[in-house]
């Protein structure tokens, strides 16, 4: 699927996920905002090291948490990002699909910021 299509976040998917209980997802949000930082920090270190194994360790946990909280955009491109290292695609690809990222991470979190504020 293209990103650019992609909605950050689907709300309605998310809570029938889990089960129209809001403190359930009051709690998943609040662990995305504190504890995503730090996946994102070792996925640019392991990038940046050019660890592409361990690069694709990395996004494969954001791509599971984005695709759990259905932060649609964010997990399509993390997707993209994990195939990439896996299939070995040139470091190009990989850095073009980081770049991607970062520029929906900032986005995603925001929402789910505003989102947290509204709901607590």
């Amino acid at each position: 699927m293209i990103t650019d299509e992609l909605i950050l976040w689907d709300t309605d998917a998310v809570l029938k996920r889990v089960m129209g209980k809001e403190k359930i997802l009051v709690v998943l949000v609040g662990s995305f905002i504190n504890d995503m930082p730090a996946f994102v920090e070792e996925l640019q270190s392991k990038l940046n090291e050019g660890d592409v194994a361990a690069t694709a360790n990395s996004a494969h946990a954001i791509k599971g948490v984005a695709a759990n909280l259905s932060a649609l955009a964010l997990a399509d491109v993390i997707a993209n990002l994990e195939s990439a290292c896996l299939d070995g695609d040139e470091i190009e690809k990989i850095n073009t699909l980081w770049d991607r990222f970062m520029s929906l991470y900032p986005k995603t979190l925001s929402l789910f910021e505003s989102w947290l504020k509204a709901h607590s």
